[in-house]
C-alpha cells in the first residue's frame, strides 16, 4: 500500500485497510464456526491458521485506529461512508470537523429531495452515481409529461426519469471537496497501520490458502452427500464400473452410466454417430481422473485407476493464440502430445483429421495412432473414419469402443449415450440425420451417390481407410 497522492488513492488505501481488516475478521468468525473436534491434521492445520495469534496481534493494531464495527460494504453510497467514518473519532482533530462537515451536508441534500417531494406531490427517491454525486429519481407516469422547469440533466429510462437541481449540484459539489479532504486526513491517520499489515502481507496470503484449502473439503464433503460416490482405489490402468459425469449429474437429469476398463489395452478408439455423446464419455473420463487424484470421491459404483503425470487434451478447434487455420492449430496440438506424453501421461484426442481432406485426415489419424498404440500412455481417441477402428483393431493394445443408438424409419436416431464394445454399424448416418432435419430429398438422393461412388454403402461398415476405392 504505497503513500498516497491523490484522493483517489487516498481512497483505495482506506478500502484496502477495511478489506484487509473484514478478512481477519472472518477468518476468526470461519473457525469459531467448527465447533467439533477435528481428527484429520489437514483440517487441524487449516483451523491453526486462521487463528493464527498473528491476526488478534494485527486486528488489535487495527482496532487502535479504525472502528470495530464497520462491516463489508458493496454499495458505492455505503462504500463512500464507510471510508469517511472509517477512523475512530478523536485521532484527528481536523477529520473530525470534516467528517462533521460531510454529514450535515449529506443531511441537507435529504431535506432537499424531501422537500421537492412535498412541492410537486410526487414520490422522490435519492439515487448514488460514484461520478456525479446524488440525483433525484421519479417514476415516469407519475411524474407525467410536464417536469418543472427547475429540474435539470433529466434523463428518461424506460419508465424511470433521473434529474437533478441547481442547489442539488452545489451539495453534491461540497460533498465531493470534504470526501477529498476526508480522504487524505484518513490516509495519513492509517498510515502506520498500512505499514504493519504490509510487514504481515504472508498473514494474509496463508490466510487465503486456507480458506481455498476449507472450500475444497467442505465442497467434497457436499458432493459426495448428495451423489452415490465411491473412494477411488489406486493401480497400474484404469477400471470405472458404472461411472456417472459429474457436471451432468449435479446440473439434474437423467445420467446415462459407462464403464471404462485399459486393463487389457490402453488405446481405446470410439466411435458412434453425431451427438452419441463421444465427446461427452471422454470429458466424463477426464472428469474422473482429475477428481481421484485431487481426493474427492467420484461418482460410480466403483473405481480403480492409474495415478496419471500428464493430461493431455484435443477436443476442440476453437481460435487460440497461435491463430492460423483450424488445421494448423489442430496438428499444433497434437505435435506437442506426441513430444511430450510419456508411459503414464493420460492422452484424450478427439476427431483427429477432421479439418483436412479424407484421405489425408484418414493418413494423419492413422499414424497419430500406430505411435500412440506402441507406447505405454493411456490413449482416448474419439472418430469419424469408419475405416479406422477395424485397422486398429487388430492391434493387442487397441479397444474399440461404440456409442449406441436406435433408430427407424420414422424417426431420428435415438441416442443411448451408452458405450460398448464395437464399432459404428451404420456408415451412412450422417446422411440419414440429414434427411431427418428436412434436407430436400433430391439432396438427399445425390449424397448417397456420391457416398456410394466413392466408397461407402448401407452394408460397408469395414470401408477403407479415407472412404476411397
Amino acid at each position: 500500500m504505497p503513500v498516497a497522492s491523490t484522493a483517489k488513492q487516498a481512497g483505495q488505501a482506506i478500502s484496502n485497510v477495511l478489506h484487509f481488516k473484514h478478512i481477519l475478521q472472518s477468518a476468526r468468525a470461519i473457525a469459531a464456526g467448527i465447533t467439533f473436534e477435528p481428527q484429520s491434521c489437514l483440517l487441524q492445520e487449516t483451523i491453526g491458521v486462521l487463528t493464527d495469534s498473528r491476526t488478534s496481534d494485527l486486528l488489535a493494531h487495527i482496532h487502535s485506529v479504525i472502528r470495530e464495527d464497520l462491516s463489508f460494504e458493496k454499495s458505492a453510497q455505503m462504500t463512500r461512508s464507510q471510508r469517511c467514518h472509517a477512523v475512530k473519532d478523536g485521532v484527528n482533530g481536523f477529520l473530525d470537523v470534516s467528517r462533521a462537515i460531510f454529514d450535515r451536508v449529506t443531511q441537507e441534500v435529504v431535506e432537499l429531495i424531501e422537500q421537492y417531494s412535498n412541492e410537486t406531490q410526487v414520490p422522490i427517491k435519492a439515487t448514488y452515481k460514484p461520478s456525479i454525486g446524488y440525483l433525484m429519481s421519479a417514476k415516469r407516469e407519475v411524474l407525467g409529461e410536464s417536469i418543472p422547469e427547475e429540474f435539470v440533466n433529466v434523463v428518461v429510462k424506460k419508465s424511470v426519469v433521473t434529474f437533478s437541481t441547481i442547489e442539488l449540484i452545489k451539495l453534491n459539489n461540497r460533498l465531493a471537496s470534504v470526501v477529498t479532504e476526508i480522504n487524505l486526513l484518513t490516509e495519513k491517520a492509517i498510515h502506520d497501520v498500512a505499514d504493519v499489515i504490509r510487514q504481515n502481507v504472508a498473514v494474509l496470503y496463508r490466510i487465503s490458502e486456507a480458506i481455498a484449502l476449507l472450500d475444497m473439503l467442505v465442497s467434497f464433503a457436499h458432493h459426495c452427500t448428495v451423489s452415490e460416490s465411491v473412494v477411488p482405489a489406486f493401480s497400474d490402468s484404469i477400471n470405472i464400473v458404472d461411472g456417472r459425469h459429474p457436471i451432468l449429474e449435479a446440473l439434474g437429469g437423467e445420467v446415462v452410466p459407462n464403464s471404462v476398463s485399459t486393463a487389457k489395452a490402453t488405446f481405446t478408439v470410439v466411435s458412434g454417430p453425431n451427438m452419441g455423446g463421444k465427446s461427452t464419455y471422454l470429458r466424463q473420463i477426464i472428469y474422473l481422473v482429475v477428481m481421484a487424484q485431487i481426493g474427492c470421491l467420484i461418482p460410480a459404483k466403483s473405481a480403480t485407476l492409474k495415478v496419471f503425470d500428464k493430461l493431455f487434451v484435443r477436443m476442440s478447434n476453437g481460435s487460440d493464440s497461435i491463430g492460423g487455420s483450424t488445421f494448423l492449430r489442430e496438428m499444433h496440438g497434437v505435435a506437442y502430445i506426441l513430444h511430450n506424453y510419456s508411459a503414464h501421461s493420460l492422452v484424450m484426442i478427439d476427431e483427429l483429421g477432421r479439418s483436412t481432406a479424407a484421405a489425408e485426415g484418414m493418413a494423419i489419424c492413422r499414424a497419430v495412432c500406430e505411435e500412440l498404440l506402441n507406447s505405454s500412455a493411456t490413449v482416448f481417441l474419439t472418430t469419424h473414419y469408419l475405416g479406422l477402428p477395424p485397422a486398429l483393431g487388430v492391434h493387442p493394445n487397441c479397444a474399440r469402443v461404440v456409442l449406441s443408438a436406435t433408430q427407424s424409419k420414422e424417426t431420428v436416431a435415438q441416442q443411448r449415450y451408452k458405450a460398448i464394445s464395437g464399432a459404428q454399424a451404420e456408415p451412412l448416418y450422417g446422411i440419414h440425420l440429414a434427411e431427418r432435419m428436412g434436407l430436400p430429398e433430391d439432396i438427399i438422393r445425390t449424397a448417397q451417390a456420391v457416398a456410394a461412388e466413392v466408397g461407402y454403402t448401407k452394408n460397408d461398415s469395414d470401408t477403407k481407410p479415407g472412404g476411397l476405392k
